[in-house]
Parts: structure tokens; C-alpha cells; sequence
């Protein structure tokens, strides 16, 4: 399991979308950032925002923008074969983070929302405690390699027999049994090898 924004992409999703249509809520994210909002209403100032710009089809373009964290395409051709299953876990651009995971034959978790009457109706946020929910869900079928950049704050400290967390940026976490640190996907090849 992967984390989508820098992780599998460098940067932001939601930024690169924004940048693309030049909608610029960064007020609202400083306001969620800072505890003003909740990420409800953050994710529906943004999702609002953006649908009044997004069209489908400018995906394409939109994903020609991004740039993939270096050595993600090596591990996924390599890797993602052997695996049982491969998802993306993210609170990024719904339509964005399903895109790449179905190029890449992964999965997505991600944000569930409706459009009704031009409003926003959030059904599924992805905040620390929903990506601990799905990762315990899943770890109950299989054992669970989850690989996500450091957002300080934002997931909570935990640990899990069944769940690996591989952390790309930082040594947050006081759980050295269940926890390992790397700094690139070239990294994350030779902790995978020893676990196949």
C-alpha cells in the first residue's frame, strides 16, 4: 500500500490540479493546517472549486505535468507483479490518485464525494484515522506493507503486527519492530526483496 502525494508523485495532487486551472484556495488549506476548518470543510471548498474548472479529459494533460518520486516506475514494473494487491491510500485528487493506480494496476482509496446542486457532499475523507481503519481492514486478509512520506500531525502513532510501515522522510514513529525508514524507492527494493 501506497501513499499518493510525496510518495508515489512529487509534490501535491490537489496543487498540481490547482496550478493547472490557476485556482488558488491556499487560505483554506492554511485554515485547515492551522485548525480553523475541518477537513470536511477544506475538501469541500476545494473539490467546489476545482469542479467548476475540472473537465475529464484535461487528465491527461494534468498527468503529463506530474513527476513520479525517483525510482517509483522501476519498483512498480518490477514489484507490483509479485504482489497480491497494490493500492493507493490517499487523501489526494480523487480523480488524479484513481487515474495513476489504474495505469499502474493498483487499487485506490481515496476521498468519496457527490455533486449535488453544485455542492459538495463529502462521504469519505482520508485523515489519519480513516487510513489507520482501511490498513487494519485490510491487514485482517493479508499482511500489509504500507509506504508514506512524513506529514507531521497528520497520522497518528501506531502500530500493528500485521502492518509494516515504511516511512520515506522522517523517524516519527517510536516503533522500530513494525516501522522502517528509507529515503527512496531504491531503498524500499531491498526491504522488499528481504520480505518475499
Amino acid at each position: 500500500m501506497l501513499d499518493f502525494d510525496g510518495t508515489v508523485i512529487r509534490g501535491v495532487s490537489w496543487r498540481h490540479v490547482m496550478d493547472f486551472y490557476g485556482v488558488r484556495p491556499e487560505p483554506w488549506l492554511q485554515r485547515y493546517l492551522n485548525g480553523e476548518v475541518t477537513m470536511e470543510q477544506w475538501i469541500r471548498r476545494d473539490i467546489g472549486e476545482l469542479m467548476k474548472h475540472y473537465s475529464e479529459r484535461d487528465l491527461d494533460r494534468i498527468e503529463g505535468m506530474l513527476e513520479y518520486t525517483e525510482g517509483f516506475r522501476e519498483f512498480a514494473r518490477k514489484y507490483f507483479p509479485k504482489f497480491r494487491k497494490v493500492v493507493f491510500l490517499s487523501g489526494g485528487f480523487p480523480p488524479l490518485v484513481k487515474r495513476i493506480a489504474e495505469k499502474w494496476g493498483a487499487q485506490a482509496e481515496t476521498i468519496e464525494y457527490e455533486l449535488e446542486g453544485g455542492e459538495v457532499r463529502v462521504k469519505r475523507e482520508i485523515d489519519g484515522n480513516a487510513k489507520r481503519e482501511i490498513l487494519e481492514r485490510l491487514a485482517k486478509e493479508d499482511r500489509v506493507v504500507y509506504v508514506a512520506d512524513h506529514v507531521p500531525g497528520y497520522e497518528p502513532e501506531w502500530s500493528h503486527d500485521r502492518i509494516l510501515r515504511i516511512d520515506m522522510e522522517g523517524e516519527h514513529c517510536r516503533d522500530r519492530v513494525h516501522h522502517h525508514f528509507i529515503r527512496s524507492f531504491h531503498e524500499l527494493a531491498g526491504v522488499i526483496e528481504a520480505l518475499l
